[in-house]
């Protein structure tokens, strides 16, 4: 059977619809990732940002408008302009995290992936920097993570093709990617793996 949702985020309830950017408000949720057991990460595409949700024992901890405790992609909550540095986002779309919690963000406007710090680490504050960037793609939309390689699968929707990128360590020393699946049938939106 289905189960009705019994959870809101980005919104104060299930019928209202507030677009103003604040930590409780989204206007164009796209993509979602969990990071870890400690947070679930929301991209908020229209307001350039990344939101962060805690987590308590895997669950929200309150039934509806749950609050964000920390935005990437802007300085604070009530920003949303569109940049280009290691601080900002423009349009980004789907998300993943790896097994350190890292949220990987598919950065779509400026045609990259931005990699930054743990959520759930003391340092890691409203605007953090991104500690890793993948640069060099075409308009990307979709990434996932593999949880026991650590490998890293992009979406290069512009470029018709699924690019393999070797684990957050490997790819911090070499700058490159390792393969790919090219997709000769149009412009691939998301990617996942099977075990």
């Amino acid at each position: 059977g289905v189960q009705a949702a019994d959870r809101v985020v980005g919104q104060a309830n299930f019928t209202s619809k507030i677009n103003d950017p604040t930590p409780a408000t989204m206007s164009s949720p796209y993509g979602l990732a969990f990071s870890g057991v400690n947070g679930l990460l929301v991209s908020d595409s229209q307001h350039n940002r990344v939101l962060y949700f805690p987590l308590i024992n895997g669950d929200l901890t309150s039934a509806q408008g749950e609050a964000a405790t920390k935005v990437f992609g802007q300085p604070d909550f009530s920003t949303i302009a569109k940049g280009t540095g290691l601080t900002s986002m423009s349009t980004p779309r789907h998300i993943a995290a790896d097994n350190n919690g890292r949220p990987y963000v598919v950065d779509s406007g400026n045609n990259r992936v931005l990699v930054f710090g743990d959520p759930n680490d003391v340092h890691t504050a409203n605007g953090s920097q991104a500690v890793l960037t993948i640069p060099g793609l075409g308009s990307p939309r979709g990434i996932y993570v593999s949880p026991t390689t650590g490998e890293i699968w992009v979406a290069d929707t512009n470029n018709g093709r699924c690019l393999r990128f070797p684990n957050f360590e490997q790819y911090f020393l070499t700058g490159t990617n390792n393969g790919g699946v090219p997709d000769s049938a149009g412009a691939p939106l998301a990617v996942t793996q099977d075990q």
